[in-house]
C-alpha cells in the first residue's frame, strides 16, 4: 500500500524518533487487518509530499475492500484532513511469475504481426498507438527507427523477429497525445529482501527535429508510479545496429503484484521509439572484493617467520541493490599450512559504494620455504556474479634467498628440496585456471625436461624426477599466458 503524505503547513517538518509520524491503515472486507507504519526520518517541505509504503498488506482473497488510513503527528494544527478512505476491488485474475520475458516474436504470421498475448494498447487517439513491427520500422528509411528487431539481430532470422514501436508522424497533431503499452499482472514482490530487476532493449534514434518522452511505469487500475522517464537523448548514436541499447532498472519501490507499462507522449517528427526483449527477473546481489589493501605485493617490509598479519580489504557493491550483511572468508598461509577464518559483516552498502574492512583475526606467518598468500572471498547468498568474489596477494618474505619470482599475479616458487637428489617439488601460483608449461635447462641452455599442466586457480606444483639428471646447476621456467618466470636449482649426487 502506498500513501502520499502532504505538508499543508508553512514550515518544513523533520521526522525523527522524537517527532515521529504514525500511520494506521485499517482494512475491512474479504481479508480484514490493521497495519501500522512509524516514520522517523525524512523532511517534508511546505506543500511538499512524502510517499510512504506499507508492505505486505494482505489482499489475497478476491472481493471488495474498504481501506481507512489515519495519521497522528505531534503538534498537528488541523486534524480534519488526517483521515482518508478508499474502496478497492480484488479480482481473481492470472498473475505472471518471475522471470517474465517478452521477446515480441510474431505469434502466427510474420506478415501480419499481432501484439503478444497479455499486452494491451491504449491511446487517446485512434491514429496514434503502439504497434508490433516485423522488419523495418515505419520511419527507418529516414533514420528514425530500427531496421529489424533486437532478438535476432545479426542472424538469418533478423527480418522475421518482432518488436514494438510507436510510429512518428510529420504532423504536429500528435504532440499532446499519449499511448500506453501495458502488460498483464506480474508478481513483483521482493524476494529474499531484494526487489525485481527490469531489463529491456530500446531503439531511440537521436535525430534532430524530433522528440518524445517515454515513461516506464508500474501499477494497476488508476494508479501508476513512474520508474524512469526517457527521451531520445537516452538512445544511441545514429548509424548501425548498436542503437539497440540495453537498459536496466532496479524496482526498489515496487513490492506488489502490478502491471508494467510503457507510455509515450510529447512525440513529434519522423522518429519511432521502439523496445524489445523485456526481461523482468528476481533481483540478486553482486558483492565483490575490489582489492587487498594489506598486505600487498608492494609492501615495503617483508614478513619474517612468526610475524603477525591482520589483513585489510576493500569490498564493493557491484550490484543494483543495497546489501545489509554478508560473509568474508580469509585464507592465509604457505603450501599446506593454511589458516582460515570466516567473518560475518553487518553493514549497509548502497550500489557502487565501497567498504574498507579490517579482519578481526590475526594470521601468523609460518616458518616456510614456499609462497605466503592471503586470499579474501566475499560470500552472499544467491550472488549474481561469483567471478569478482575473490582477490589474493602473495607477499614478500625475508628468507636468505628470494623464495619466489613473480610477474603480476603469476608466481614461481623455489623448488624443495634444493639441492635435489631424487625428486623435487616446484611450486607456482596463477590468478585463474589455464595451461602451464614447465621447461628445465642445463647450464649450457639445453632443454632436458618439459611438462604441461592444466593449472587450477591459486597454488599448484610440478613434481620433477631428477634421477636421470647429472649433478649440476639447472634452470627451470614456467610459461603461462605469455608470462615466463625462471629460477635456479641444484641437482646433487
Amino acid at each position: 500500500m502506498r500513501i502520499i503524505i502532504r505538508n499543508y503547513g508553512t514550515v518544513s517538518q523533520t521526522l525523527s524518533a522524537d517527532n515521529a509520524l504514525n500511520i494506521t491503515a485499517t482494512v475491512t472486507g474479504a481479508v480484514p487487518g490493521t497495519y501500522n507504519k512509524v516514520m522517523t526520518n525524512g523532511v517534508i517541505p511546505p506543500n511538499g509530499d512524502m510517499m510512504v509504503t506499507i508492505p505486505n498488506v494482505n489482499l489475497s482473497a478476491p472481493g471488495q475492500y474498504h481501506v481507512n488510513v489515519q495519521i497522528a503527528y505531534m503538534g498537528d494544527q488541523y486534524l480534519g484532513n488526517d483521515t482518508r478512505s478508499i474502496n478497492a476491488s480484488v479480482s481473481d485474475i492470472p498473475v505472471e511469475q518471475l522471470p517474465f520475458v517478452e521477446p515480441f516474436n510474431p505469434q502466427i504470421d510474420p506478415t501480419d504481426p499481432q501484439l503478444a498475448l497479455g499486452w494491451e494498447v491504449t491511446s487517446d487517439a485512434s491514429n496514434y498507438m503502439w504497434k508490433e513491427v516485423v522488419g523495418a520500422s515505419q520511419n527507418n528509411v529516414v533514420g528514425g527507427g530500427p531496421a529489424h528487431d533486437h532478438t535476432n539481430a545479426g542472424t538469418p532470422l533478423e527480418n522475421l523477429g518482432g518488436y514494438v514501436s510507436v510510429p512518428g508522424q510529420s504532423s504536429a497533431g500528435i504532440y499532446n497525445k499519449w499511448t500506453s503499452l501495458t502488460s498483464s499482472c506480474v508478481n513483483m514482490h521482493h524476494r529474499n529482501g531484494y526487489p525485481s530487476e527490469l531489463n529491456f532493449y530500446k531503439y531511440f534514434a537521436n535525430k534532430s527535429g524530433t522528440d518524445f518522452v517515454m515513461r516506464v511505469e508500474t501499477g494497476s487500475g488508476n494508479y501508476y508510479q513512474t520508474i524512469a522517464q526517457l527521451t531520445k537523448a537516452d538512445g544511441g548514436q545514429l548509424g548501425g545496429d548498436d542503437e539497440w541499447n540495453d537498459t536496466l532498472f532496479a524496482l526498489n519501490d515496487v513490492d506488489e503484484v502490478a502491471r508494467l507499462r510503457f507510455t509515450v507522449t510529447n512525440q513529434y517528427g519522423l522518429v519511432d521509439p521502439s523496445i524489445d526483449d523485456i526481461n523482468l527477473v528476481v533481483g540478486r546481489p553482486d558483492m565483490a572484493v575490489n582489492r587487498i589493501v594489506y598486505p600487498s605485493s608492494e609492501t615495503d617490509s617483508c614478513f619474517s617467520a612468526n610475524s603477525i598479519v591482520v589483513p585489510v580489504i576493500e569490498l564493493y557493491n557491484n550490484g543494483n541493490f543495497a546489501v545489509e550483511e554478508f560473509d568474508v572468508e580469509f585464507r592465509a598461509g604457505s603450501a599446506d599450512v593454511i589458516s582460515t577464518a570466516t567473518e560475518h559483516i553487518v553493514h549497509h552498502l548502497e550500489p557502487g559504494e565501497t567498504l574498507e574492512y579490517t579482519s578481526t583475526h590475526e594470521f601468523v606467518v609460518t616458518n616456510f620455504t614456499h609462497l605466503w598468500e592471503v586470499r579474501a572471498t566475499v560470500i552472499i547468498p544467491d550472488d549474481k556474479n561469483e567471478y569478482n568474489n575473490v582477490k589474493r596477494v602473495v607477499s614478500c618474505t625475508d628468507v636468505n634467498i628470494p623464495d619466489y619470482d613473480g610477474e603480476g599475479s603469476v608466481v614461481l616458487g623455489q623448488n624443495e628440496p634444493n639441492p635435489a637428489v631424487a625428486s623435487t617439488r616446484i611450486p607456482y601460483s596463477v590468478p585463474e585456471p589455464g595451461l602451464v608449461t614447465l621447461e628445465v635447462e642445463n647450464a649450457v641452455g639445453q632443454v632436458v625436461y618439459t611438462d604441461i599442466q592444466e593449472a587450477e586457480y591459486g597454488n599448484n606444483f610440478f613434481v620433477l624426477n631428477v634421477n636421470e639428471l647429472p649433478a649440476g646447476v639447472y634452470f627451470y621456467s614456467i610459461r603461462y599466458k605469455g608470462i615466463v618466470l625462471t629460477r635456479k636449482m641444484v641437482v646433487k649426487r
